[in-house]
């Protein structure tokens, strides 16, 4: 399998465009669950986040060719575009507030998901990850690799890659309970994929609106 930089660089440098439809494949998913959580599932919003993601992607693609950790720079870039939307919205409610009067909106009762308890906080746990045991956990669970892969993106055995990723996943266990969050590594796992939001069909027009930067 060809690593992110490869493909970058395919796409920079032949103009590739089936390369760069590879790496939207490869990490739509994961910046779209990314995107709904900083939106609060906001899935409209989370849409706009995720295509504004991989635009910049294609436009700062020449430059990312370097980058240690393209999974790392996405996420990055789904935080700081999720915060210029909100503050767009911001002023916008802003300016239709000064329009009209707003009426309060119904109530609804909180979920019990264990995901609602760890969703906030989540994000902010793995970044007081160290870079390896960020990159490791998002590898094995939020992309889905296998162990063998993960050894191969950091040129470890199986078995190591297996122990590197039960250290890192031990290591953010013992943040989130830091944040008020206990939890045994399976059930936080369980509670991983009972939350996680693959992306929709539809989020593949991320994909051509980013390559249309290249036009």
């Amino acid at each position: 399998m060809r690593s992110d930089a490869e493909l970058l660089r395919e796409f920079v440098n032949r103009r590739d465009e089936s390369a760069f439809t590879e790496l939207v494949n490869r990490h739509i998913s994961v910046v779209y669950s990314a995107a709904c959580r900083e939106t609060r599932d906001d899935f409209s919003a989370a849409e706009d986040v995720t295509q504004l993601v991989f635009i910049e992607l294609a436009r700062k693609a020449e430059n990312l060719q370097r980058h240690p950790s393209l999974a790392g720079w996405l996420y990055t870039s789904v935080r700081y575009l999720s915060a210029n939307l909100r503050r767009a919205n911001h002023r916008r409610r802003i300016r239709e507030e000064e329009a009209r009067v707003v009426n309060g909106l119904p109530y609804s009762s909180p979920d019990d998901s264990p995901w609602l308890e760890v969703k906030p906080v989540l994000d902010d746990a793995l970044r007081s990850l160290n870079e390896r045991d960020r990159h490791a956990v998002r590898l094995r669970f939020f992309e889905g690799r296998s162990l063998r892969e993960v050894g191969e993106a950091f040129c470890l055995k199986e078995n190591t890659a297996r122990m590197r990723v039960n250290r890192a996943l031990d290591n953010l266990r013992k943040l989130l309970a830091q944040r008020g969050i206990a939890s045994t590594s399976s059930a936080l796992v369980a509670t991983w994929k009972a939350g996680f939001v693959p992306a929709r069909p539809a989020l593949m027009a991320a994909e051509r609106a980013a390559t249309s930067v290249r036009a």
